[in-house]
């Protein structure tokens, strides 16, 4: 999938030392991490292992875990205990970390493409290694596995693209079993990954054919490409039936997972903090929603979990179907009031993404252990905490960094295009760019967590070098222009 010259191997062998070194020492200090979800996955693979997935039943419980959640990370779980015994959660540590340094690899690749130097390909390696996965890495969450697996299929895309070499049947399933395997990781990633990566595939299956404008290649002539690359998406849709079918088979219901019970009530939450009209009240699921939410915390949305559970006999699958047609009744009844849900989630966080070393430290102490870090914070700062000042000035300088490379990825792309027309490197950007907005836009209409977008950012970090580099140029020659003209 991806080769490398020798100069590019013994780069690439001094970032993952150093990233694999900045590892060592976070594991010393606190170990593979739980969060409050990671019983739940762990709990899962015990299931597994104690060979009970078929005796399931939606009655036994609020949510009961092979229902809630995805099969894919608590198999690798049960895989690690099975393994390692006692010391499994090392075990997926490592594992995590390894197909990190993958991706790492695979963005290399990508930037030293786009880009066309080695320092923006170790630029782009080390801003994504030393950002949230420095935090998932070390995590038994789903987070940092998921991410690595569709970042090698982006990439994978993406090379097509920038060799223009026409993406094959071959390449197109290898895609589409990446893609397969994030969705059994993370659920969502059927709809938000799937409709992200298929321009991308379609770019890839014309790869020898840019900068013919798009609309001029699908043409009856470029049928057959088209099929390549919707083959992209056939391993997830025969994944996404077939788990379907197993759980009808084992639980009698034919759903993926019950998982909006929780993830619906969250963005309904969002909305109706703000006007509690959406909730109709001539529904069961609406009724108790609007008598039981106060707060509108995250403890409530479970209180109105098993109120529903015990007053009215209703199971999982049928709280997550009551829970989705109240969300699509409250976009026809009250849409202004929904449209603050996507508008909540426009978070400054999601900016500085691109590179947070030490946000990310911050971020994992506090994971591990329930308390702030004020490592180089603004705080330290106000407590004239002066032994922190370098890290305040380090951090500064990062975020001002992330700022500008999201900027760039962001209103550069664009630019770029309208510039330079439909080059091979600007349909590249242009499709992290849509993966990026598929993704942010499709979990910031229910409920979004900077870390479900990691695939996405690490492709704008990749695009965002590449656009400043770009206008560093475009600005030297023109500074140079008018010197000329000065002189």
């Amino acid at each position: 999938m991806f080769r490398f010259h020798k100069t590019d191997r013994q780069l690439l062998a001094a970032i993952f030392v150093l990233l694999l070194a900045v590892r060592a020492v976070l594991l010393a200090i606190y170990g593979p991490v739980e969060a409050p979800d990671s019983g739940g996955y762990i709990a899962y693979a015990n299931i597994i292992l104690a060979g009970q997935l078929n005796s399931q039943s939606l009655a036994a419980d609020l949510a009961p875990h092979t229902v809630f959640r995805m099969i894919g990370y608590p198999a690798v779980l049960a895989a690690g205990l099975l393994v390692a015994g006692k010391l499994w959660a090392w075990l997926v540590v490592a594992l995590q970390i390894l197909l990190t340094l993958a991706s790492v690899a695979a963005l290399y690749h990508v930037a030293l493409l786009l880009c066309g130097t080695r320092v923006m390909a170790v630029l782009a390696g080390l801003a994504y290694g030393l950002s949230m996965p420095l935090v998932f890495d070390q995590m038994i969450l789903t987070d940092s596995l998921a991410a690595s697996v569709l970042i090698l299929a982006a990439c994978h895309l993406a090379v097509c693209i920038l060799q223009r070499r026409p993406l094959r049947w071959q390449g197109a399933v290898v895609a589409g079993m990446l893609l397969a395997i994030t969705f059994l990781i993370r659920e969502a990633s059927l709809l938000l990954a799937g409709t992200g990566l298929l321009p991308l595939a379609l770019a890839a299956a014309f790869a020898d054919r840019w900068p013919e404008r798009p609309w001029r290649l699908l043409r009856l002539s470029g049928l057959p490409r088209i099929t390549i690359a919707l083959a992209v998406l056939v391993p997830v849709l025969l994944t996404w039936q077939g788990y379907r079918l197993w759980n009808a088979d084992r639980l009698g219901v034919p759903l993926v997972t019950s998982v909006g019970q929780s993830t619906i009530l969250q963005g309904l939450a969002v909305s109706a903090q703000r006007n509690p009209a959406v909730f109709d009240r001539s529904h069961v699921f609406d009724r108790v929603a609007a008598e039981t939410f106060s707060t509108y915390s995250f403890d409530e949305i479970w209180l109105i979990n098993g109120r529903l559970y015990k007053e009215y006999g209703m199971t999982a699958d049928r709280i997550a179907s009551a829970a989705y047609a109240s969300y699509f009744r409250a976009w026809l009844r009250e849409p202004l009031s929904m449209l603050w849900i996507p508008l909540y989630h426009v978070r400054m966080s999601v900016v500085l993404s691109p590179f947070q070393p030490f946000a990310s430290v911050r971020l994992l102490h506090l994971w591990a252990t329930g308390e702030a870090l004020e490592l180089g914070t603004r705080r330290a700062m106000q407590e004239r905490n002066w032994t922190m000042l370098p890290v305040f000035l380090l951090d500064t300088v990062c975020r001002a960094f992330a700022i500008a490379i999201f900027a760039a990825f962001l209103f550069g792309t664009p630019w770029r295009l309208l510039r330079q027309g439909w080059t091979p490197q600007v349909v590249v950007s242009l499709g992290f760019l849509g993966l990026f907005v598929a993704m942010h836009a499709g979990y910031a209409m229910v409920h979004l967590e900077p870390r479900y977008l990691m695939p996405a950012i690490a492709g704008g970090t990749v695009v965002g070098l590449f656009n400043l580099r770009d206008l560093w140029r475009w600005y030297r020659k023109r500074r140079r222009g008018g010197m000329a003209e000065a002189g």
